[in-house]
C-alpha cells in the first residue's frame, strides 16, 4: 500500500486507484481511531479515482512520527479524558510546551 506523509505528520495511503480524476480522503470518526477501522469499506469499483486512507498523527498505528514540530507530552494519572480527569497535568504539560 503506498504511504505518503504531509510535512505535519499526516499519514495518507492508497487504499485504491480506478480510472477517475477524484481523491477521496476517508478519515476515522474519533481521535485515536486508525482509518484501519475503514479499510474494509474501501470499494474500489465504487468510488472512481483514488481512495486514500487518512491517519493524524498519533492516531491508529501513525505512532512514528517525528519532527521538530512533534511534542509528545504524558499526562500521568490521566486515562480517556485527561482534560477532566488531571486538568493541573495538562495545564502543566502545555506550559512546557508553549515554553518552547
Amino acid at each position: 500500500m503506498e504511504e505518503r506523509w504531509t510535512s505535519s505528520g499526516v499519514r495518507l495511503r492508497r487504499a485504491s486507484l480506478s480510472p477517475g480524476r477524484w481523491n477521496w480522503l476517508l478519515v476515522p470518526g474519533g481521535p485515536g481511531l486508525g482509518s484501519e477501522s475503514l479499510a474494509g469499506l474501501v470499494d474500489p469499483e465504487a468510488m472512481p479515482g483514488t481512495v486514500w486512507l487518512v491517519d493524524l498523527p498519533g492516531d491508529g498505528s501513525n505512532q512514528g512520527f517525528s519532527g521538530p514540530q512533534v511534542v509528545r507530552r504524558t499526562v500521568e494519572g490521566a486515562g480517556h479524558f485527561p482534560w477532566i480527569e488531571n486538568p493541573a497535568a495538562v495545564r502543566d504539560a502545555l506550559a512546557a510546551v508553549r515554553s518552547r
